[in-house]
């Protein structure tokens, strides 16, 4: 989502560099207790057609999409929220405010 400021920056010439940081909602590989944030980071830089853009979360998943998955009923990708006990969740019944995510980075 940061994309939308880094973009107007690379459109007039520039690079743009984006980041934020939020609450405690990633558990460490291996945790089930959150300790980071999803921090996201978007950079973007001008080319002669296109911007090139680059806009991700640190976590294996965007805490926006948990919440649209939630507001559409839908599953999530296994393996990316714990439940506050520390179990895998991959099914919403509703819309979630307390969820892990699980830093898949560290497992590789």
């Amino acid at each position: 989502m940061l994309a939308y400021y880094t973009l107007k920056i690379a459109r007039n010439n520039l690079i743009g560099l984006a980041a934020a940081n939020g609450p405690a909602l990633v558990a460490p590989w291996g945790g089930a207790e959150p300790v980071f944030g999803t921090n996201p980071i978007s950079i973007a830089f001008p080319t002669s057609s296109k911007p090139i853009v680059i806009d991700m979360a640190t976590s294996a998943i965007a805490s926006f999409k948990i919440r649209l998955a939630a507001l559409k009923g839908e599953k999530i990708p296994e393996g990316v929220a714990l439940t506050k006990d520390g179990n895998l969740l991959q099914i919403l019944k509703k819309l979630i405010y307390y969820y892990h995510l699980v830093d898949t980075k560290a497992m590789q």
